[in-house]
């Protein structure tokens, strides 16, 4: 913990914590990349090996194109997630996580392994979205080997099964495509949250509560906020929480507890969970 001004505390992100979470964001990152770099390097040859001439139909090359044109989406998508996570990784151990000002305000970051379990959740609900249009345009493939039948009868009524096919690979398609740009949409909020710092005023309608290392933050005309109190060094966690408890008591030293000691025996003991209102 350092006290750069008279009355500000900053509290970092605790370097073991920082070791764990950057090693798997890490290690998330490399295997995104190597998919991505991994998929261009098969497109190019592909998209080279066949002609482009316009047709009414797709080629199933297009199919497999398009197929690796997702995976490039979703693992650059990905990339910049990952990023953004190391980056506010970085600043919380090296600047702050947790910064009281003044006794006034409150600055947090949500720097718990939750973060990379929602990217991942992100990404794999990409996968489905596009997964989802990859086989609704998979009908439109088929006129391209059921015209090409010898037998013309069969190859009139293969190739009108398959439009009514694409008819309803349509319709899938552009609600998979609407939730895809919905999710767009959502992402860029997510990126900008992700990790980033939370400034809270604490004045009468703030309320925070500790319950097993997790203090959370509700306040009103912001978003609430949950830290894992155990991210912090022991030292840190016990001076943070004298702080608080000043601050909203008004009293001296009158809660000093130290969570990184005996945090087993208390989690189920009533008086562990403790509310400051």
């Amino acid at each position: 913990m350092q006290q750069p001004a008279i009355a500000t505390y900053r509290f970092r992100l605790g370097r073991t914590a920082y070791i764990r979470n950057a090693v798997r964001c890490w290690l998330l990152l490399g295997t995104l990349l190597i998919s991505a770099l991994a998929a261009i390097a098969l497109s190019i040859p592909l998209w080279n090996s066949y002609a482009h001439t316009l047709t009414p139909y797709l080629k199933w090359q297009d199919e497999i194109v398009i197929l690796l044109g997702c995976i490039i989406f979703i693992a650059s998508i990905g990339c910049v997630l990952v990023a953004r996570l190391l980056f506010a990784l970085h600043a919380g151990h090296h600047k702050s996580m947790v910064t009281l000002e003044e006794g006034r305000f409150l600055t947090v970051r949500d720097l718990a392994a939750e973060n990379i379990a929602s990217i991942i959740s992100a990404l794999r609900t990409a996968v489905w979205c596009f997964g989802t249009v990859l086989v609704a345009l998979f009908p439109a493939v088929l006129p391209g080997w059921t015209l090409h039948m010898a037998d013309p009868v069969l190859a009139v009524l293969t190739t009108g099964l398959a439009l009514l096919l694409c008819l309803g690979g349509l319709v899938l398609t552009v609600g998979a495509i609407g939730c895809i740009i919905m999710g767009c949409v959502g992402l860029i909020s997510f990126c900008q949250k992700l990790g980033a710092p939370q400034r809270y005023e604490l004045v009468n309608g703030t309320g925070m509560r500790i319950d097993r290392h997790l203090l959370t933050i509700i306040c009103p005309g912001s978003s609430e906020s949950v830290i894992d109190l155990k991210l912090l060094n022991p030292e840190d966690r016990s001076e943070l929480l004298t702080l608080l408890r000043e601050r909203w008591l008004g009293k001296s030293n009158a809660w000093n507890l130290s969570l990184g000691e005996e945090p087993e025996s208390t989690a189920d003991d009533p008086e562990y969970s403790k509310a400051l209102v």
